[in-house]
């Protein structure tokens, strides 16, 4: 088709006149002279007019004989060719292509269609760039390089998603080879393994992590995972080891599937591959317990196993084998029926063992005469079965002593443990016995220990937990003498055994040698004020505390108010009202600006400028910020968030079991923690200042004063105000969240300043720079470089860059996979996640940060992969080889912007941790070409530059000012020509704001009535969206009618607000901004209140647990006794008492009727309410329970106040009391008047005075309980040994077994009683002639009236014969399984006494009545395994290893020397341990006119 004029207007003459030409030779066959025309006039054309070109070839190129083509082209054509084939123009190039072509120049051909590649790809017209790849491909031409080359082209421009069907549907065709290294490519293609391996920045790395979620090849799926793991995205990883164990488990790859299950955490598929694979014990032990049938079934698939080492006689690995199946099954989250019958199979199969097991040890031993060796293995399998206590026998045997005394422990036989180690005379031996007899509870036993030991801290504290407070008082006399006042301990353990006098003396003391401490002085008002020192003592404190306070302390509290006030004001005028806070991703600094130093003070957090980022929740369920390093590993804490920043502005959601935290919560608990420091950072400097002002006028201010200062005054400077740093390269997302945390956490943002611009501010300040700075900065999880003007205080930001989400965390996870991969060569493998991944990682951490100082740093591990102790080294040189390639992206972001800036920069200023490391330092500094600028602390340069900042808008600094710049262009998303989507910008990236403006656009459809647009941040990317808004009420008119005019406006802290109006109507209050990536204002108020709800319940619960702490150790009833007991002993005396020791004896003898009912009515609901808020403490906190918590608070608060009310009174009186008894002059009445009034110390001091120890019976009684109160076991053990006889009693130490039985056999009886069902008959004991002890259950009748047996249906055995019953004595606890019967008729008196249960040790040798039979009585011995107390219940308990029957409850339980400590109780099954309630529960039931003899 000839060549149209119009396609030749404009054309040169010359190229008309060859196009003529050609049309010319054209109208007949082509001839030699026709192709050269053709030649000559598309070489004009393509010079000139390439579309001509394009017409001309399809018009004439094919008319052109083949013989004729390559003549027409001469030399200097080809060349003109291969020069056209240079230029960057689609028509020329594909005209040269399909010339070279038919000229077959091939190295043209290719070189022309390797550039239009390039130039179709850079049109971004996929359906003309896929048609020619299509012709390209069919003609076999195409290379992985062009298409490579035509598709990077391509992406420049627009994405493969736009026309994602079209280039499906041709890509799917191209064969793998040709298929270029393009991440998007492989990305589009959902090649995932690919995708990560092409990833080259932590966008494309998201892209990819996405990528592999969605594919179905386990290749992407096992990529994807090792990513995700090293950019610490647990959930992905963990999601994505799940979908590759599913693929691999539906593949029957079941060894391959598990490690993938088990790093997900998921045992139900772990286990389901381990029974697959034939591990059937494994796959039990990974069961999940909320799968109670499949541990069943498992168990039972275990049984042939476990036949068959049973038939091979391998007793251990059977007896094992069996005791883990049991231990499996009673992890079950519910006992099904298939559990249970499982279980009864196996406990069946475990006695079968043990008989089978103990027989084969039986007759080794029989037959082996040195048994040594069998005894050793026969422990061991009675402690793979489960029977510690007799493996620990077994070890005995053998001399393994050590062995015996830790499985003791573990059978709870604590007193075997004890005796087993008493012959081992070794520090390390009466330490382990301490511990044992603490262990079981016998806590003074396990003081005495200590105290024996040299370990007197140890046992001061275990015996005020015992509530022997005398003793404790003792021991800390003996450790510390005189000096001992000093310990607070001291005073409290005088205050609770009475001996307010010693206190007065000692604190006396104290102040004549040291002069007055404060709690001294508090101690000698407080017993002064009690009134119940004698009149010298009384004057000697009263004189001593005038003295005190004539020195100043009156003074300084009277001055106190007025002294606070003015360093209030003070300290307010010198720091700033707002303060700076860097928060970083992981640590965080807060400083405030001093006007006295002139320069930001930074906050200290445990003695360090930085606190960690983190937030943790420990058991309790209290909120932890700042731990870090080992401290995350503490077995308390539940759960820790680290690294929240980076998920700022996002969707993300940390859990920690049952409670969930968005980013913007974990902030706010930052914010309020470096709040927190701030105002304890004013409040200490308030506290100096108040010293001062003291001083100046008192001339001595002492530390105790300042400390009341402290309890009773406010120190405390509010500072809600902040300016908070921002990494330059936040998007508003980011922004808004870092305000809404700021929200939650009751802190005003004044301004958000980026964290380069801040530190810069601090350098130039501190090293006092001008002219051009450039500073990066490079934090744990971001990377900001910026560059900026500074001259005359002002700092105007030039330009910024940035990575949001590259940093010092990700050196971290290169320095651990190295870690890891050494360990792994030294036979330590660590898991990919879970607790000893993250340890390795703090000390990757630790010595990154380490070799910032020195060439080579160390970190141990102990306790690592199974138990082993680990070292992990690292050298400087080795770890700048580690971090070549991380350091890429900091090297090629620098190096881009330093490009971009046109000169090297005046300054170049460091910031954030990673710069301490030399090899980080020393490739920017390359980099930039200049050497660094020192400044103090990189670390600490945004926070003290905000400070700054604050400074100055605070008014207290007044010669900077801050010119700050938007990092990325701000615009929306509007239609381009052709119809896509595209980024409209508004306001240029690098703008100094604040600033302000406009852009106007247009409708896109006729009669279009409302508009949306979205905003974005830089791109069109999902993650750079900012909100979107939508304007209505456009009056209908044709598209592109309308003018919209779009304002943008920005302020100092990069707040974006957004305005839309029609200009044609003025319309713009229809403008609706939502974002879904933002906290809405509900979930804001819910965050918010959350987070009050949470401080104010950590506040109640650690009341509550103080407040239970003091009503458990409050004891009424014990103070109430020893009242009436002081009381009960009074006698009056021959020397008149003075006038305040008569006011005191008055008021007892007026009101101790009512005080006891008071008492006891204040006392006892806090037992119950104890109890209660143990129990709610216990709870894993939850919402609802902050009303319940305020209320027992309340409760206990209120019956605690209640109660100390009349127990300051009680106690005053027991002082007195035992002060008027120790004024008798005669020794043996005032040891009788002592003894009554339970001052058991001084009255033995009074016997001291007699020339030889009392005879009479009662006074040898007092004697013996003296001795037994102050813990003397020998004095007490000599005294009755030597008394016995005169007090008529059988005493086992002395006599023997057989003699104790001849003599004291009669009083052990038998107790019949008569039921409507028939006759049960029980054991007791004879105390007196008439007064029978016994156990309450045996009298249980459900038929009687009060469902206990009358007193006419119960008979009691004596040596005389049967004994009828007049009545029954009850205590009042039904808890207490104890009965005294009262006998009608006297009998042979017994010769069996009460002795005292505190005198009682774990470990002691104790005895019990055997079973009757046909022949004499017989004692069974054993030891005391353990104390229990269950004071809610009033219950103490003795646990012992002797084995008695349920027909021998009710006996007694013999101390070594044959006295009564407890009443045996026993359940219808006799079990390993016999309980024995103690003598305590007894004593109040026997009366006093019948006498226990």
């Amino acid at each position: 088709m000839p060549i149209s004029g119009e396609s030749l207007t404009g054309a040169p003459r010359r190229l008309r006149r060859a196009v003529e030409r050609v049309e010319k030779e054209f109208r007949g066959a082509v001839t030699s002279k026709g192709a050269r025309a053709y030649a000559r006039a598309m070489g004009l054309a393509l010079d000139t007019d390439p579309a001509l070109a394009v017409a001309l070839f399809a018009s004439y190129d094919a008319r052109v004989p083949g013989d004729l083509y390559a003549a027409a082209f001469e030399p200097e054509d080809r060349q003109a060719l291969r020069e056209l084939a240079r230029r960057e123009d689609r028509d020329t190039l594909s005209t040269v292509f399909e010339l070279a072509t038919r000229l077959r120049i091939d190295d043209l051909r290719a070189e022309a269609l390797d550039r239009l590649a390039g130039v179709l790809g850079r049109e971004g017209d996929a359906d003309r760039l896929v048609a020619h790849l299509q012709r390209w491909q069919d003609l076999g031409l195409l290379e992985a390089a062009t298409l490579g080359r035509a598709l990077r082209g391509h992406l420049t421009r627009v994405s493969l998603d736009r026309d994602a069907a079209l280039w499906s549907a041709y890509l799917a065709q191209v064969p793998e080879g040709l298929l270029p290294e393009s991440f998007e490519v492989h990305r589009f293609l959902g090649h995932g393994a690919e995708a990560v391996r092409l990833a080259d920045t932590n966008a494309r790395r998201a892209k990819a992590l996405e990528c592999c979620l969605a594919s179905k090849r386990p290749a992407d799926i096992e990529a994807g995972r090792e990513l995700a793991l090293s950019l610490g995205d647990e959930a992905a990883a963990r999601t994505l080891s799940v979908h590759l164990a599913d693929l691999l488990f539906a593949a029957g790859r079941y060894a391959d599937a598990l490690p993938a299950f088990q790093d997900a955490g998921r045992a139900d598929r772990a286990s389901a591959c381990l029974e697959r694979l034939g591990r059937t014990a494994e796959a039990l032990a990974a069961c999940p317990a909320d799968r109670p049938d499949d541990l069943a079934r498992l168990a039972g698939a275990c049984r042939r196993e476990l036949d068959e080492r049973v038939d091979e006689h391998e007793f251990l690995a059977a007896a094992r084998q069996v005791q883990e199946l049991i231990g499996q099954l009673d992890r079950a989250a519910e006992v099904t029926e298939a559990v249970a019958d499982r279980r009864e199979e196996l406990a069946g199969l475990r006695t079968a063992i043990l008989a089978a097991g103990r027989r084969h040890f039986r007759a080794a031993v029989r037959a082996d005469g040195d048994d040594s060796a069998v005894l050793t293995e026969w422990s061991r399998f009675e402690e793979h079965a489960g029977e510690d206590g007799e493996a620990a026998r077994l070890a005995e045997e053998t001399g393994d002593l050590y062995r015996a005394y830790r499985l003791y422990r573990r059978a709870r036989r604590f007193g075997e443990a004890d005796r087993v180690l008493r012959d081992e005379d070794t520090p390390e031996s009466r330490a382990a016995r301490a511990e044992a007899r603490e262990a079981g509870g016998d806590l003074v036993g396990a003081a005495r220990l200590h105290r024996e030991d040299g370990r007197p801290d140890a046992a001061t504290a275990l015996f005020m937990r015992a509530g022997d407070f005398a003793a404790a008082a003792a021991c800390l006399s003996e450790w510390l003498g005189e000096d001992a006042i000093e310990d607070p301990r001291l005073a409290e353990c005088l205050r609770r055994t009475g001996d307010l006098e010693e206190l007065a003396r000692r604190c006396l003391w104290a102040v004549g040698r040291a002069g007055p401490g404060g709690r001294i002085a508090a101690e000698l008002r407080e017993v002064r004020d009690a009134g119940v020192l004698s009149p010298g003592l009384h004057a000697e404190v009263s004189a001593a505390l005038d003295a005190l306070d004539l020195r100043g302390r009156r003074p300084f509290e009277e001055r106190a108010a007025g002294w606070v006030d003015r360093a209030r004001a003070d300290i307010d005028r010198r720091f700033a009202r707002i303060w700076g806070l860097d928060l970083g991703t992981t640590t965080s600094a807060a400083a405030i600006y001093d006007t006295e130093l002139g320069r930001p003070v930074l906050c200290p957090w445990k003695g360090h400028g930085q606190f960690p980022s983190t937030l943790s929740l420990d058991e309790d369920g209290n909120e932890l910020v700042g731990l870090a390093g080992e401290e995350i590993f503490a077995g308390r804490l539940l759960g820790h968030i680290g690294s929240a920043k980076r998920k700022m502005g996002g969707k993300a959601v940390f859990r920690i079991r049952d409670r969930t935290y968005r980013p913007e919560e974990v902030a706010a608990r930052l914010i309020h923690h470096a709040r927190g420091m701030v105002e304890d950072l004013l409040a200490e400097h308030v506290r100096e200042r108040v010293a001062d002002l003291a001083r100046a006028e008192l001339g001595e201010v002492r530390d105790a004063w300042l400390d009341w200062l402290r309890d009773n005054h406010d120190l405390r400077l509010a500072r809600p105000r902040a300016i908070l740093t921002i990494p330059a390269y936040f998007r508003n997302n980011q922004k808004h969240a870092t305000r809404h945390a700021c929200e939650i956490a009751g802190v005003e943002p004044v301004r958000l300043i980026h964290e380069p611009t801040a530190a810069c501010m601090m350098a130039a300040r501190e090293r006092r720079l001008d002219g051009t700075v450039a500073v990066v900065d490079l934090g744990a999880g971001t990377l900001d470089v910026s560059l900026l003007e500074v001259a005359d205080g002002v700092h105007e930001v030039r330009r910024t860059m940035g990575d949001n989400a590259y940093g010092g965390n990700d050196f971290d996870g290169v320095i651990s996979r190295d870690l890891a991969e050494r360990l792994k060569g030294q036979g330590v493998t660590v898991p990919a996640s879970g607790l000893a991944r993250r340890r390795l990682e703090v000390a990757a951490e630790y010595l990154k940060i380490a070799l910032s100082g020195q060439e080579q740093a160390h970190y141990s591990l102990m306790h690592f992969v199974d138990g082993r102790d680990v070292t992990v080294e690292l050298s400087r040189e080795e770890l700048t080889r580690l971090l070549e390639r991380p350091l890429e992206t900091l090297r090629d972001l620098c190096a881009t912007f330093a490009a971009e800036s046109k000169g090297a920069p005046d300054h170049l200023v460091l910031v954030g941790g990673p710069m301490l490391s030399p090899p980080v330092r020393a490739l920017v500094e390359q980099v930039f070409g200049r050497q660094r600028t020192v400044i103090q602390d990189p670390r600490s340069a945004v926070a003290c530059g905000a400070a700054l900042q604050a400074a100055v808008l605070d008014g207290k600094l007044g010669d900077l000012l801050l010119l700050d710049v938007t990092p990325l262009p701000m615009g929306i998303k509007a239609r381009g020509d052709d119809d896509h989507p595209e980024f409209s910008e508004v306001i240029a990236a690098n703008t100094t704001i604040p600033t302000r403006a406009a852009q106007t656009y247009t409708t896109t459809r006729d009669n279009q009535t409302e508009v949306e647009v979205e905003i974005f941040n830089g791109s069109l990317s999902a993650e750079a969206k900012v909100g979107e808004f939508r304007l209505v009420g456009i009056p209908p008119t044709p598209k592109g009618t309308p003018e919209i005019e779009v304002t943008f406006a920005i302020d100092e802290s990069c707040v974006l607000e957004v305005t839309a109006r029609d200009t044609n109507t003025g319309n713009s209050n229809s403008i609706r901004i939502s974002d879904t990536t933002l906290l809405s204002p509900r979930e804001l108020d819910a965050m918010t209140r959350r987070r009050e709800r949470q401080i104010e319940a950590e506040q109640v619960r650690r009341a509550l647990s103080e407040l239970a702490d003091e009503a458990e150790l409050a004891d009424p009833d014990a103070l109430w006794r020893e009242f009436q007991s002081r009381l009960a002993a009074y006698r009056p005396q021959s020397a008149p008492l003075n006038e305040a020791t008569q006011r005191v004896m008055l008021e007892i003898f007026n009101d101790s009727n009512d005080a006891g009912t008071e008492l006891m009515l204040a006392g006892g609901p806090l037992r119950d309410l104890a109890a209660a808020a143990r129990d709610h403490l216990r709870r894993p906190a939850a919402d609802g329970d902050l009303d319940e918590a305020r209320h027992l608070e309340r409760r206990l608060r209120e019956g605690l106040d209640r109660l100390a009310e009349h127990v300051a009174r009680v106690t005053r009186w027991n002082a007195v009391l035992k002060k008027v008894a120790g004024t008798e002059t005669d020794p043996l009445h005032r040891f009788r008047n002592l003894h009554d009034t339970g001052a058991y110390a001084r009255a033995l001091a009074a016997l001291e005075e007699l020339p030889h120890p009392p005879e009479d019976p009662e006074d040898v009684e007092r004697r013996l309980r003296c001795l037994a109160e102050v813990g003397d076991a020998g004095g007490y053990r000599a005294a009755l040994l030597a008394a016995a006889g005169r007090l008529g009693c059988a005493v086992l130490d002395g006599d023997g077994t057989d003699a104790f039985l001849a003599r004291a056999g009669r009083a052990f009886v038998r107790v019949t009683v008569t039921r409507a069902g028939g006759t049960v008959t029980g054991s007791g004991f004879l105390l007196g002639d008439r007064l029978v002890v016994t156990n309450r259950h045996w009298l249980d009748d459900p038929a009687a009236e009060h469902g206990l047996a009358e007193p006419a249906r119960v008979r009691v055995g004596t040596e005389a014969g049967p004994s009828a019953v007049r009545r029954i004595g009850l205590p009042d606890s039904p808890h207490l399984d104890v009965a005294v019967l009262h006998l009608d008729e006297p009998v042979a008196p017994s010769p069996l006494r009460l002795g005292h249960g505190e005198l009682v040790r774990i470990g002691d040798r104790v005895w019990a009545p055997g079973p009757a039979g046909d022949g004499p009585p017989a004692l069974l011995d054993g030891v005391v395994d353990g104390f229990e107390s269950f004071p809610e219940q009033g219950l103490r308990l003795f646990r012992t290893g002797l084995r008695i029957g349920p027909a021998g409850s009710g006996g007694p339980l013999l101390n070594a020397l044959g006295e009564v400590v407890g009443v045996l109780t026993v359940g219808r099954e006799s079990g390993p341990a016999t309980f024995a309630l103690t003598v305590d529960g007894l004593r109040p039931l026997l009366d006093t006119d019948e006498p226990a003899r």
